[in-house]
């Protein structure tokens, strides 16, 4: 939250713009902060620490609030259909997300998360194993929220690989 900057002075906000301006890849985002750590940051960051080609695309791209709107929305409704659909599953448990990626306990499945990798991949899809996350072990995975489309895809391709 933007009002603890008036509370701290040793926050930084950060927020990344590539997922919402569908330029994942660029690495875009902003950084918000007292002066004095944004005058730190300009000193230690790389001179190009941004290609031209995303810097032109960033600049494009949000003048478009139409799409930006859009694109917030549309992500918002796949991500709780999503969410939805997989807390229906009987032997998955799904945590509330309010980002873009969503973490999926299998402990009732019989499968890890490297064993259902495997699976996904077969079927020509990606999903993060987070087997090495602190805190977690060999039975989360997390996904992308995606477009509609791709996230009736997932589900019934996990459906498949579950038996559900």
């Amino acid at each position: 939250n933007v009002n603890l900057l008036d509370e701290y002075d040793n926050i930084f906000i950060l927020r990344t713009m590539s997922k919402v301006m569908g330029l994942a890849g660029m690495r875009i985002g902003y950084g918000i902060s007292s002066k004095e750590i944004i005058e730190f940051m300009h000193r230690i960051k790389p001179v190009f620490s941004l290609t031209k080609l995303s810097y032109v695309a960033a600049l494009t791209t949000i003048k478009d609030t139409e799409y930006i709107e859009k694109s917030i929305k549309d992500g918002i409704e796949s991500r709780d259909f999503l969410y939805d659909e997989i807390s229906k599953m009987k032997s998955v448990k799904v945590y509330k997300s309010y980002s873009n990626f969503m973490l999926i306990d299998i402990h009732d499945t019989g499968y890890t998360a490297a064993e259902i990798t495997r699976e996904f991949m077969k079927r020509g899809m990606i999903v993060r194993d987070c087997t090495s996350f602190k805190g977690l072990d060999e039975y989360y995975f997390r996904i992308s929220i995606c477009t509609l489309e791709e996230d009736k895809k997932f589900l019934e391709v996990m459906r498949e690989i579950l038996n559900e």
